[in-house]
């Protein structure tokens, strides 16, 4: 049985975001201390903000045991204002998977907000791996650096489990 994860991590993320009521911009996200983790679970491994780096910016990160076409056509289904995914902003070699990264706005259901999203998918020999950078779009004019300080690094760090 598929373990369809992308609903539940991007409306995970969005949902905190609303909940604490981060509307308004915050000071440059400057330095972001990370921590280490493992998700056995998920057969991964990585850098991830220590608690409490963010009122305003979520990160989620997951694999799941399908291919690209079928992870990205999950991606949009839960990003309404999307058909499909906007034209690739970037290749980034990480630490074990080379990432295909995208960048841009939207709505996702039961969140009225409009968030901007930094989304990075790479596939293994059998897994796919997804990390997003969810902010409220507000928020993420004021702190462009999140995508350097965070995004890039999770990214970067991101890999299987041997």
């Amino acid at each position: 049985m598929k373990r369809y994860f992308v609903s539940g991590i991007l409306l995970s993320a969005l949902l905190a975001l609303t909940a604490c009521g981060a509307s308004a911009p915050q000071e440059d996200a400057g330095w972001v201390g990370m921590q280490p983790f493992v998700n056995e679970e998920s057969n991964i491994r990585g850098l991830i903000p220590q608690a409490g780096w963010s009122e305003v910016a979520q990160v989620q990160l997951d694999s799941a045991p399908m291919d690209l076409n079928e992870l990205t056509a999950e991606l949009v289904k839960q990003t309404p204002d999307l058909d499909e995914l906007p034209e690739r902003a970037a290749t980034y070699r990480g630490r074990a998977l080379t990432w295909d990264v995208y960048s841009f706005e939207g709505h996702l259901p039961g969140v009225d907000p409009l968030v901007r999203l930094n989304v990075a998918l790479a596939e293994g020999d059998s897994l796919s791996y997804f990390v997003a950078l969810a902010v409220l779009s507000e928020a993420y004019q004021a702190q462009p650096s999140l995508y350097d300080t965070v995004f890039r690094h999770v990214v970067y760090a991101l890999e299987p489990l041997e």
